[in-house]
C-alpha cells in the first residue's frame, strides 16, 4: 500500500490539529486533505443548522473523493448525533455510496467503539455543548445497547461557565488538558460505569492519553478512537 490519503471534513472554526494526532497513531507518513464544511457565513451551531448540515456534509466528501483520497473523517459529534444513531448511519452510509471510499462520522466511530467494548453502562461527559443537547447525546449512546447512568458537562463539573450555542463555538478546543483530566475523574466517581463517553474535542488529548484513561480508571470512549476506526476501513495498522 502506497502513502495513505485520508479526506477530513471539519466544522467552521475548527483548527486542524487532529491532521499531527493521525500521524502519529498510525505511526507512517500519511497525507490529510482538509476542508471545511460549506455552511455560509451565517452558520451558528444552532441544533437545526447542524441538522440541515447533511447536504453540505455530503458536498464536501464528494470534493474530496474527487482528490483521490483513500478514507474521510467528518469531524464534530453532533452533526451525527443531534440525528438518531440510525439516521446517522444511514446518512454516513449514503455518503459513503456516493463518494466511493469509506466515509466515517466522527460520533458513529465512537459508538461503535463502545459496542465493541461490550460493556453494559456508561457515563457520558457531554463537555461544552449545551443542555439543550443532553437529552439527543443521550439517546444516541444508548443506542449502543448500554445502560446511561448519567451525563454530565463541563459547566456541571464547574469547568465552564455558560452552556449555551452562542458561546460553545468559542469553547470549545480551548479548554486545558488538566480541566478535561478532571472532568474525566469527576465522572469515574460514579463506581456503577463499566465505561466513559467522552464528548466532543475540547483540545488535543493525544499527548494526555495515559493520563486521561488512569483519571478514567474504566475504558474511555473519546473523539480519539475515530482515528482508529478510519485507520481500519483502509487497512492501517496504528503504531
Amino acid at each position: 500500500m502506497g502513502r495513505p490519503r485520508i479526506g477530513m471534513i471539519s466544522p467552521p472554526g475548527w483548527s486542524n490539529f487532529c491532521r499531527e494526532e493521525m500521524q502519529m497513531v498510525a505511526g507512517r507518513d500519511i497525507d490529510v486533505v482538509d476542508v471545511v464544511m460549506p455552511l455560509g457565513d451565517d452558520f451558528s451551531f444552532a441544533q437545526g443548522q447542524i441538522l440541515a448540515a447533511a447536504t453540505a456534509i455530503e458536498v464536501a466528501a464528494t470534493q474530496l473523493a474527487k482528490q483521490n483520497v483513500d478514507a474521510i473523517l467528518q469531524i464534530g459529534g453532533p452533526f451525527a448525533f443531534l440525528h438518531d444513531a440510525h439516521r446517522a448511519a444511514e446518512l454516513e452510509a449514503h455518503i459513503t455510496r456516493q463518494a466511493g471510499v469509506p466515509f466515517c462520522m466522527m460520533a458513529l466511530c465512537m459508538l461503535r467503539t463502545l459496542e465493541r467494548r461490550a460493556v453494559k453502562s456508561v457515563m457520558v461527559c457531554s463537555a461544552y455543548y449545551p443542555k439543550e443537547w443532553q437529552q439527543p447525546l443521550v439517546r444516541f449512546v444508548a443506542a449502543s445497547g448500554v445502560y446511561v447512568v448519567g451525563c454530565l458537562s463541563f459547566q456541571e463539573i464547574e469547568l465552564s461557565q455558560t452552556q449555551d450555542v452562542a458561546s460553545m463555538a468559542d469553547e470549545f478546543e480551548n479548554f486545558d488538558p488538566d480541566q478535561v483530566i478532571n472532568a474525566v475523574a469527576k465522572c469515574a466517581q460514579d463506581t456503577s460505569a463499566e465505561a466513559i463517553y467522552l464528548s466532543g474535542i475540547p483540545c488535543p488529548l493525544l499527548a494526555h492519553k495515559a493520563r486521561l484513561e488512569n483519571a478514567a480508571q474504566v475504558p474511555l470512549i473519546s473523539y480519539l478512537d475515530s482515528y482508529a476506526r478510519l485507520f481500519e476501513s483502509v487497512g492501517i495498522r496504528q503504531a
